[in-house]
């Protein structure tokens, strides 16, 4: 089994018998991993020996039980032919009903490198632009790094759009799959007056955030760009010591000072502000407002060393921001499981609270195949395999269906229907990040972490630019 030891994948416990032949055990994490988490230490429990032929029935009986639990599986799902690119919205529709009026769509994905999850993205982004108003596509990437491929799909510029991905997003977006989607969006705007948008709502990086400041401020205020100058020799400095190596209590001392130095910056906006509005757009105006608390996210996210449950925080904020100030969006957001999920201390959880029933989310998971990702060790790209999920998951239970691929409504399942026992519980589910790794399961309520659920029995990893 997989411990939680520090140590991928899974190694053996061994467990010594006076008797050979077929056993039950039971086996469960002992006491101390409460206080050691990372002890990686099991109890192992005798139960009982089985006969060959108790063996044989307990077996035929699970096999029963199972067949049982997939044919009740078999009589909900609802069949997608084909998760191709630009492939129509038959298989979609269903999911439409669904959604139902929901404003935010939240879509995930089991990894960032999973063909089949973009291509299914795609469809459903064109489904909900052309069937049901939506306007807006909106990325697990930074916030202001996004703004300038939105800039490009609402411009008449000819570049390639593969050149402003990669330009504008981290090595794990450049793949085609996400160029065909910024040059569908291109070519919508080229042929409509209301125009769809390309959003992101992460917050992990601050170079753009801190550009769009600095252009601004250098064109309309020597004020305002003495103050984010300041900041900005601080931030190479920093960078400077983190490529040398040498970071230490320097950067604590730097973290209160560029405290006060936002601090600082905010104020001369805010006091500014009504000058901005009278010589620029009302966009670009809030936008550099929402920069400079891009820049607050970063400088915090940092200082608590890169925290996950902060940043969700943020980026929930970021999504309610585009919210209040362009009322009328209605979003596909599309981000990691995890992230869309209402799993507490998730974006997708906070959001939920706040929004209820206008938002929708659906995972995506798969039970095999293949998935790009960033060899850490290698320092490399590469294709990599998915592991065969165990009895204990639910990929194990949705593989047993009839159709290689489809999705099923989680949240309308009843929680005492007896057949659906194996959902209405916590199992493992695939979550994968950027990165190769053989820790692929972790444990989800899926019935109360999402609306919905996308299975493709074999997937191929994304191809990448």
């Amino acid at each position: 089994m997989d411990s939680p030891n520090g140590k991928q994948g899974e190694e053996t416990v061994e467990f010594t018998s006076v008797i050979g032949g077929y056993m039950i055990l039971k086996v469960k994490a002992f006491d101390d991993t409460v206080y050691n988490p990372k002890s990686g230490k099991y109890t192992i429990e005798y139960v009982k020996h089985l006969s060959a032929d108790e063996y044989r029935i307990y077996l035929k009986q699970n096999q029963a039980a199972f067949t049982k639990r997939i044919n009740w599986l078999n009589n909900r799902l609802h069949l997608i032919k084909n998760t191709g690119a630009g492939k129509g919205h038959r298989d979609i529709k269903e999911l439409g009903v669904m959604i139902n009026r929901a404003a935010i769509v939240g879509i995930g994905e089991p990894t960032h490198g999973t063909y089949e999850a973009f291509s299914f993205k795609f469809n459903l982004l064109r489904y909900l632009v052309e069937e049901k108003g939506f306007n807006a596509f909106v990325l697990e990437e930074d916030m202001a790094s996004t703004a300038l491929i939105n800039n490009y799909i609402v411009s008449n510029s000819n570049e390639p759009a593969v050149n402003v991905l990669k330009r504008n997003t981290k090595a794990v977006w450049h793949n085609k799959e996400l160029v065909r989607v910024i040059e569908w969006m291109k070519d919508y705007n080229s042929g409509h007056s209301q125009k769809i948008k390309f959003w992101g709502v992460d917050m992990q990086s601050d170079s753009a955030a801190i550009n769009a400041i600095t252009q601004f401020a250098r064109k309309y205020d020597t004020t305002l760009y003495a103050s984010v100058n300041r900041i900005n020799e601080i931030r190479e400095k920093r960078n400077r010591r983190r490529m040398q190596g040498t970071m230490a209590q320097k950067d604590t001392t730097d973290v209160v000072l560029v405290k006060k130095l936002l601090k600082d910056l905010s104020d001369v906006y805010t006091a500014r502000y009504s000058f901005y509005e009278s010589i620029c757009s009302k966009d670009t105006v809030i936008w550099i407002k929402h920069a400079i608390e891009l820049l607050r996210q970063f400088s915090l996210y940092s200082a608590l060393n890169f925290s996950g449950k902060y940043r969700d925080s943020c980026m929930a904020t970021n999504v309610k921001w585009i919210i209040e100030n362009y009322p009328e969006t209605k979003m596909l957001l599309s981000q990691h499981n995890f992230h869309i999920s209402n799993k507490p201390v998730s974006m997708g959880n906070q959001l939920k609270t706040f929004y209820v029933q206008n938002y929708f989310t659906i995972a995506i998971t798969t039970s095999g195949g293949t998935y790009s990702g960033f060899d850490q060790k290698e320092r490399k790209w590469g294709s990599w395999p998915l592991l065969k999920p165990n009895t204990e998951s639910y990929e194990y239970y949705f593989a047993g269906a009839r159709a290689p691929l489809y999705y099923l409504q989680l949240n309308n399942i009843p929680i005492d229907e007896p057949l659906a026992d194996w959902i209405t519980v916590a199992k493992t589910f695939r979550e994968i990040g950027f990165a190769r790794t053989t820790s692929q399961f972790f444990t989800y309520d899926l019935i109360h972490d999402f609306d919905a659920v996308i299975f493709i029995k074999n997937s191929r990893a994304v191809q990448r630019n």
